[in-house]
């Protein structure tokens, strides 16, 4: 009872629901105790209480209030002088208000953003894609590039290694947007993370002393959505490479994050919400009607024919949209899903299109990437003077109300004046590029395409008018777990939780800021150590050393980082090649270019993935086995010295190519083959579980690489593939780590999300070749004999072997069981 209250030690016989508040009510010998008591909590609660305010007397000094009623709190100028206090450190979306009633905030990256619904929300929002869900991206930041086409061009070849051609007239004209991945110092070792830009309109007159240096060259304007965990990395590289190539390379910088907004809209009827909602007006006096604008036929089109896959991906329309607030709330009205068009329409000329049904919508389309000029200069969310002046004669809620009172019949609709507003949006096509930075070739690859739909870009002081309509319509708010999730089901890698090895991945991990801990790593850790040993899991037992996070740096023979490891359960390695390499990342002398070869690096560059997919699912059986490898990745190594990926420093990697290739971190996604749901930190093993059974048939589990068809199960395994009494495999049979799992509601079985090195695909593509080498022995004689000699078809095909699917071991950090699964690169 040491903790207790004075009135707390009385018998129950003899305590009173009020003793606390009474003095009197006390016995004479606890009473000298409770007075002491009551003197302690006094000062706390003055110290702690947020309803007493102070003001500031003519003399100067501070004299104290009286306590807020609640009308007093209650009133508008009271409220805002709260919410600016609240908004110290932090910066609020506009929507704030609304999602903090309902959904759970989070600070993250100095800006609070809506995590995750209070109600049960992942399988609800899975059965709404067949709705529509919105999610408020306005923490997205933007930033403005001006200057020449020259100039910017430069600017982002500098940062990205994208072989698009950034000036190509399809996206001069801003009907399309770039998906890019920036890279510091135009290294592929130093992936930033994925961005996208979009060019905006012709600046005519301009009065900025970019002017001076360019010339007769065209001046336009770009924009760049990024994510705000890279934002700052890439805001300084560009000032960098702006400094160091002023004379060529003139570019004005502005960040246009807390003027522009946008919001997702996704699902199937992400259409039939966004044209109910956006309309747009054709004055008397406006100069171009729509029959000449293009943005306005293809939402003309939109709204009587929807289809998400009518409009290609990074498409670009452009409005200017009447205020939603006249037309609210309003309703949902189906419109038929009869235009189909193909699900890649790359422009080309206007003479190779037909005129049938299906095609007309194409053609409007064509017309759109064909147009020479989209925007005005002068009216466009690219004119910062224009916004504000809109946002600035903004009508008040109070002065709608008043037109709807003097309307003639109750609840009906505004109708539009030439006094509101005129709000200018674009309206872009979303897809999984948005996600990879790279557009997507394979679009069948995917069928259930979670994350299609609309990103609508307003101006931030009508962007809650455009949400409440949004919901009020019937869409279903995500936060930004649940976008997560949404990326996941989509076999998409959400950044920067499964972009590793960047910048942003470790801020996920241990914070922004040292003095913050808004770090995933710390919190978990700190909640398992606080627990009993008795009560919480014996990682040791199982040989698991890093239960919290993925060690990747060990996968490449390097010591995990001091800020990493103190969240684990490994000791400092005692290699000496390991050592010898740490050391050659702390000296800072003229060597420093080398410090980059002995740091783990993701792979994330297109051409590369396809390359390594090649290798790992291909064999010749007559080499295979004596191939080494450093033989075994010379293609990539020509591939990347072709490039020149390598920034500044190429010279360093056609002496040293093997251990840079060594250090590479290769994206995977892991599905099982029965059962099993991985979890996040799993080790990705060698698969050990493959034998010979009676037929001569290759056992992964219970699957034949060469086919579908299941086969005879061994003995040692289950029906469902699954070894028991599982061990946490050792470090050198490990291969790679699982960097998110769950289970996924679109595959209906457990899904994973991984990270392997390139020297661990080379173990599992030789150890895959041994054995089906060591299986085909017996055949050889057979199948040569069937051969006709004259063949040639047949012999190539002997002298390569393509396998389906890949398979490995996969086991959890609890150690429960290991089972097996399909792996493919990202």
């Amino acid at each position: 009872m040491n903790n207790a209250r004075g009135f707390q030690t009385l018998p129950r016989h003899l305590r009173r629901r009020a003793a606390s508040h009474n003095i009197k009510r006390i016995p004479m010998r606890l009473r000298a105790r409770t007075v002491s008591e009551n003197k302690k909590s006094q000062v706390k609660r003055k110290t702690s209480n947020s309803k007493e305010t102070s003001s500031t007397s003519p003399n100067g000094s501070k004299k104290r209030t009286s306590v807020m009623n609640r009308k007093h709190r209650r009133k508008p100028k009271t409220l805002l002088e709260e919410y600016t206090r609240r908004q110290n450190g932090k910066r609020w979306l506009p929507t704030h208000i609304w999602h903090t009633k309902r959904m759970k905030m989070a600070n993250k990256w100095g800006i609070m953003i809506a995590q995750t619904p209070n109600d049960k929300s992942h399988r609800a929002i899975y059965r709404s894609m067949n709705r529509a869900i919105i999610h408020d991206t306005s923490y997205f930041r933007t930033l403005e590039l001006k200057g020449s086409v020259t100039s910017i061009s430069l600017l982002l070849r500098k940062l990205t290694l994208s072989e698009l051609k950034l000036d190509h007239p399809y996206y001069l004209n801003g009907s399309m947007t770039i998906p890019m991945i920036f890279y510091e110092n135009q290294n592929i070792q130093k992936c930033i993370g994925p961005v996208l830009g979009v060019w905006g309109p012709s600046i005519k007159n301009s009065a900025t002393p970019v002017d001076q240096k360019i010339g007769s060259d065209k001046l336009k304007s770009f924009l760049i959505r990024i994510h705000p965990a890279a934002f700052d990395l890439v805001f300084q590289q560009m000032q960098k490479i702006s400094k160091s190539y002023s004379k060529t390379c003139s570019v004005d910088l502005s960040d246009l994050s807390l003027d522009i907004a946008s919001i997702d809209v996704l699902g199937l009827e992400s259409i039939d919400v966004l044209t109910q909602i956006v309309k747009y007006q054709t004055l008397q006096n406006e100069p171009t009607s729509s029959e000449n604008n293009t943005s306005k036929k293809i939402w003309d089109l939109l709204s009587i024919n929807s289809n998400s896959n009518s409009i290609p991906e990074n498409t670009v329309i452009y409005l200017d949209a009447i205020d939603p607030r006249l037309g609210f709330p309003q309703k949902l009205k189906k419109s038929n899903k009869m235009m189909k068009l193909p699900d890649n329409i790359t422009p080309e000329p206007l003479e190779n299109i037909s005129a049938n049904e299906s095609v007309k919508s194409a053609k409007c389309i064509q017309e759109h990437y064909n147009s020479e000029q989209l925007l005005d200069e002068n009216n466009s969310i690219w004119n910062l003077k224009f916004i504000k002046g809109l946002v600035e004669k903004k009508q008040s809620e109070n002065d709608l109300n008043v037109r709807r009172s003097k309307m003639l019949i109750p609840g009906s609709k505004l109708p539009f004046t030439e006094n509101d507003s005129m709000i200018p949006i674009m309206l872009i096509k979303k897809d999984a590029s948005h996600y990879t930075g790279t557009l997507s070739t394979n679009s069948k690859k995917n069928k259930k395409k979670l994350v299609s739909g609309w990103t609508l870009v307003c101006p931030s002081g009508f962007v809650l008018d455009f949400w409440k309509s949004l919901v009020f319509i019937g869409g279903k708010a995500i936060g930004i777990n649940e976008e997560n999730m949404l990326a996941f089901e989509s076999k998409l890698p959400s950044y920067p939780r499964d972009w590793p090895m960047t910048h942003a991945y470790n801020c996920h991990f241990l914070g922004e800021r040292e003095d913050i801990k808004n770090g995933v790593l710390p919190g978990i850790y700190e909640a398992w150590v606080k627990k009993p040993k008795s009560k919480r899991i014996n990682f040791e037992k199982f040989g698991v050393k890093s239960p919290f996070y993925p060690p990747l740096h060990l996968l490449c023979g390097l010591d995990e980082p001091a800020e990493f490891r103190k969240f684990s359960l490994l000791e400092p390695t005692k290699d000496p090649k390991a050592s010898d390499e740490l050391n050659k990342l702390d000296t800072k002398d003229a060597n420093e270019p080398k410090q980059d070869l002995f740091s783990p690096w993701l792979v994330c560059f297109k051409p590369l993935s396809t390359q390594i997919q090649t290798m790992v699912t291909s064999f010749c059986p007559k080499s295979s086995l004596k191939t080494t490898f450093s033989e075994w990745v010379q293609p990539l190594a020509k591939e990347l010295m072709h490039k020149k990926l390598f920034g500044s420093h190429p010279d360093l990697f056609s002496t040293e190519f093997e251990t840079l290739l060594k250090h590479s971190i290769i994206s995977v996604f892991l599905k099982p083959i029965k059962r099993g749901v991985p979890k996040p930190n799993a080790a990705i093993s060698i698969n050990k579980s493959c034998k010979l059974n009676d037929t001569g048939d290759i056992l992964y589990g219970n699957l034949n690489p060469f086919c579908d068809t299941e086969i005879h199960v061994d003995s040692t395994l289950d029906s469902y593939g699954t070894k028991h009494k599982a061990q946490f495999p050792k470090q050198s049979d490990t291969v790679g780590y699982v960097i998110y799992g769950d289970y996924s509601y679109s595959e209906s079985t457990g899904l994973a999300i991984g990270a392997c090195s390139l020297e661990g695909l080379y173990k599992i593509w030789k150890s895959s070749a041994k054995q089906i080498l060591q299986a085909s022995a017996k055949f050889d004689k057979a199948v040569v004999t069937e051969i006709n000699e004259n063949s040639k078809d047949q012999r190539k095909a002997l002298e390569t072997i393509r396998l389906q699917k890949i398979y490995v071991d996969v086991t959890n950090t609890d150690g429960n069981d290991t089972r097996v699964y399909s792996l493919s690169i990202v």
